[in-house]
């Protein structure tokens, strides 16, 4: 009998040492254990953001940068604590700006004198670089003041990969307006005059993707295509 268990011993203890060894999460070439999902959860006392054209796909260098904040608390009468922070910068001459994490509330929002619509910086950043940087696209004055025609966007993503159909062809349409064809640009936007957007309902089609329907409440007006 003691030899059964020893055998036993040696068997389960070959068997453990086999058993491939993992870190607690699913090995994925595109996630690492520390990756974050918010520009919130960062931990250090700076962040390094760069800032990108929404409508070109260009770098923003050398721009002046202002961040402004509060913690999402709205009252009906004065005094109310929201904690409003402002914080100014400037980004390199290959769009990076070093910003305070201290800045960084529940509401926050990033602009430059030439991209003053203030982007939502928490739900429109992300983490793409190893070294900790975040990525923000900024969206054009030209593209809502009176300088040109007002232009709806969309941000357009694979919902498997959840990467951007870059200079890919797109058709856009609506129910009661005139339909628009174009390509999306490097980052997966494409832009179209808002007089075209007229009716309840719009549609996106995309050779190789199922027809999708335009919901303007998404985030960012980022579309997920799902594949055929």
């Amino acid at each position: 009998m003691e030899v059964t268990l020893l055998r036993s011993i040696v068997f389960t203890i070959t068997f453990l040492i086999a058993i491939p060894q993992h870190d607690g999460f699913a090995r994925n070439p595109q996630q690492t254990p520390d990756a974050q999902s918010s520009i919130l959860q960062v931990k250090s006392e700076t962040v390094r953001v760069r800032l990108l054209d929404a409508f070109s796909g260009k770098i923003i260098s050398n721009s002046d940068v202002e961040v402004s904040s509060d913690n999402g608390i709205r009252c009906i009468q004065a005094p109310c604590p929201t904690n409003n922070k402002q914080w100014r910068g400037k980004s390199d001459a290959n769009a990076y700006v070093v910003v305070p994490t201290n800045i960084l509330q529940q509401n926050t929002s990033i602009s430059t004198p030439a991209y003053g619509g203030g982007t939502d910086l928490i739900s429109g950043s992300e983490k793409r670089d190893i070294d900790g940087t975040w990525v923000v696209e900024l969206i054009p004055n030209h593209t809502f003041d009176s300088s040109g025609p007002y232009l709806h966007r969309l941000k357009l993503v694979d919902a498997k990969s959840n990467r951007p159909l870059m200079n890919t062809k797109v058709r856009v349409s609506f129910d009661e307006g005139e339909s628009f064809e174009g390509r999306t640009n490097s980052l997966g936007y494409i832009f179209f005059p808002v007089a075209k957007a007229k009716g309840k309902d719009g549609w996106v089609v995309v050779s190789g993707y199922g027809r999708t329907k335009i919901n303007w409440g998404w985030v960012n007006y980022k579309m997920k295509l799902e594949k055929q």
